[in-house]
C-alpha cells in the first residue's frame, strides 16, 4: 500500500484508558487527508520527546489512534505502579 509521506507531524494528546488493559493517544487529524489512506498506517513515533515507538495508527470508531503500551507508559510514568 503506498501511503503519503507528510513528514514529521507533532500533537500533544492525552492518554486514554477505557475499560480494559488498553490505553492510547487518539490522532487529532484526519489519517486520509495526512497520509492519503484510512487504512492502518505505520509510523515512528516519539512520546514526550524522549521514548521512541515504531508501530501503527489503527482505525478505531472513525479516527485512527496510537496504542500506548505500558513499558511506554511505565518509561513515561503515567501508566499504573509497577510492583
Amino acid at each position: 500500500m503506498d501511503y503519503r509521506d507528510p513528514g514529521a507531524i507533532t500533537f500533544e494528546a492525552t492518554i486514554e484508558k477505557p475499560e480494559g488493559p488498553g490505553a492510547y493517544v487518539e490522532f487529532p487529524y484526519s489519517a486520509l487527508d495526512s497520509f492519503g489512506v484510512r487504512v492502518r498506517v505505520p509510523v515512528h513515533a516519539m512520546f514526550d520527546g524522549s521514548v521512541p515507538y515504531t508501530g501503527s495508527l489503527a482505525p478505531y470508531g472513525g479516527r485512527h489512534v496510537l496504542g500506548v503500551r505500558k513499558d511506554i507508559q511505565a518509561q513515561l510514568g503515567k501508566g499504573p505502579a509497577i510492583g
